[in-house]
Protein backbone atom coordinates (compact mmCIF):
# COMPACT_ATOMS: atom_id res chain seq x y z
CA UNK A 1 0.00 0.00 0.00
CA UNK A 2 1.44 3.27 -0.94
CA UNK A 3 1.83 5.87 1.44
CA UNK A 4 -0.32 8.16 -0.42
CA UNK A 5 -2.97 5.72 0.02
CA UNK A 6 -2.72 5.87 3.82
CA UNK A 7 -2.87 9.33 4.32
CA UNK A 8 -3.87 10.73 7.13
CA UNK A 9 -3.89 14.75 8.67
CA UNK A 10 -4.63 15.82 11.93
CA UNK A 11 -5.81 19.35 13.38
CA UNK A 12 -6.74 20.27 17.13
CA UNK A 13 -8.56 23.00 17.57
CA UNK A 14 -11.21 25.00 19.93
CA UNK A 15 -14.60 26.22 19.34
CA UNK A 16 -15.89 27.80 22.34
CA UNK A 17 -15.26 25.68 25.17
CA UNK A 18 -15.16 22.56 22.74
CA UNK A 19 -11.86 20.76 21.55
CA UNK A 20 -12.28 19.73 17.96
CA UNK A 21 -9.78 16.91 16.59
CA UNK A 22 -9.93 17.23 12.62
CA UNK A 23 -9.54 14.11 10.85
CA UNK A 24 -9.22 13.40 6.95
CA UNK A 25 -7.82 10.74 4.79
CA UNK A 26 -7.78 6.65 5.95
CA UNK A 27 -6.99 5.45 9.36
CA UNK A 28 -5.53 1.94 8.66
CA UNK A 29 -2.71 0.06 10.36
CA UNK A 30 -0.64 2.53 8.82
CA UNK A 31 -1.87 5.51 10.14
CA UNK A 32 -3.69 4.32 13.27
CA UNK A 33 -0.59 5.15 15.51
CA UNK A 34 -0.73 8.70 14.26
CA UNK A 35 -4.48 9.09 14.76
CA UNK A 36 -3.97 7.50 18.46
CA UNK A 37 -1.07 9.83 19.04
CA UNK A 38 -3.32 12.80 18.10
CA UNK A 39 -6.12 11.83 20.02
CA UNK A 40 -4.04 11.47 22.98
CA UNK A 41 -2.23 14.97 22.49
CA UNK A 42 -5.96 16.32 22.34
CA UNK A 43 -7.04 13.93 25.39
CA UNK A 44 -3.96 15.48 27.61
CA UNK A 45 -5.10 18.73 27.68
CA UNK A 46 -7.99 17.49 29.24
CA UNK A 47 -11.20 19.20 27.60
CA UNK A 48 -14.92 18.95 29.07
CA UNK A 49 -15.73 17.71 25.31
CA UNK A 50 -13.93 16.38 22.65
CA UNK A 51 -15.17 16.21 19.36
CA UNK A 52 -13.23 14.08 16.70
CA UNK A 53 -14.64 15.34 13.40
CA UNK A 54 -14.04 12.43 11.18
CA UNK A 55 -16.31 13.45 8.55
CA UNK A 56 -13.15 13.40 6.29
CA UNK A 57 -12.42 9.97 6.77
CA UNK A 58 -12.62 8.04 3.47
CA UNK A 59 -11.83 4.92 5.60
CA UNK A 60 -11.34 3.30 8.92
CA UNK A 61 -10.67 0.01 10.12
CA UNK A 62 -11.13 -1.57 13.36
CA UNK A 63 -7.93 -0.15 14.60
CA UNK A 64 -9.52 3.60 14.55
CA UNK A 65 -12.02 2.10 16.28
CA UNK A 66 -9.88 0.63 18.84
CA UNK A 67 -8.19 4.02 19.23
CA UNK A 68 -11.12 5.88 20.03
CA UNK A 69 -12.04 3.48 22.53
CA UNK A 70 -8.84 2.95 24.31
CA UNK A 71 -7.49 6.89 24.31
CA UNK A 72 -10.60 7.56 25.70
CA UNK A 73 -11.29 4.84 28.35
CA UNK A 74 -8.74 6.44 30.81
CA UNK A 75 -10.01 10.21 30.76
CA UNK A 76 -13.51 9.71 32.09
CA UNK A 77 -14.02 13.69 32.37
CA UNK A 78 -14.11 13.96 29.08
CA UNK A 79 -16.96 13.82 26.51
CA UNK A 80 -16.20 11.97 23.21
CA UNK A 81 -18.73 13.15 20.43
CA UNK A 82 -17.93 11.76 17.01
CA UNK A 83 -18.98 13.51 13.42
CA UNK A 84 -18.89 10.92 11.65
CA UNK A 85 -18.53 10.01 7.55
CA UNK A 86 -20.62 6.75 6.17
CA UNK A 87 -17.70 4.95 6.14
CA UNK A 88 -17.22 5.35 9.97
CA UNK A 89 -20.50 5.32 11.28
CA UNK A 90 -21.17 2.05 9.59
CA UNK A 91 -18.03 -0.08 11.18
CA UNK A 92 -19.10 2.03 15.17
CA UNK A 93 -22.78 1.17 14.45
CA UNK A 94 -21.99 -2.52 12.69
CA UNK A 95 -20.02 -3.02 16.02
CA UNK A 96 -22.33 -1.96 18.38
CA UNK A 97 -20.11 1.07 19.57
CA UNK A 98 -22.96 3.52 18.76
CA UNK A 99 -24.20 3.21 22.50
CA UNK A 100 -20.89 3.93 23.77
CA UNK A 101 -19.30 6.55 20.82
CA UNK A 102 -22.23 9.44 20.30
CA UNK A 103 -22.21 9.66 16.19
CA UNK A 104 -23.38 13.36 15.02
CA UNK A 105 -23.71 14.33 11.04
CA UNK A 106 -22.19 17.41 11.83
CA UNK A 107 -19.32 19.33 13.41
CA UNK A 108 -22.24 22.01 14.36
CA UNK A 109 -24.78 19.50 15.29
CA UNK A 110 -21.66 17.82 17.55
CA UNK A 111 -21.03 21.42 19.13
CA UNK A 112 -24.16 22.52 19.61
CA UNK A 113 -25.62 19.66 21.95
CA UNK A 114 -24.91 20.31 25.66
Amino acid sequence: MSASATALTTSLQRVGSISVLKVDGEIDLVSSPRFGTALAEALSEHPAVLVVDMAGVGFCGSVGISALLGESEPVPDTELRIVASMPVRRLIEVAGMDEVLPLFDTLEAACATS
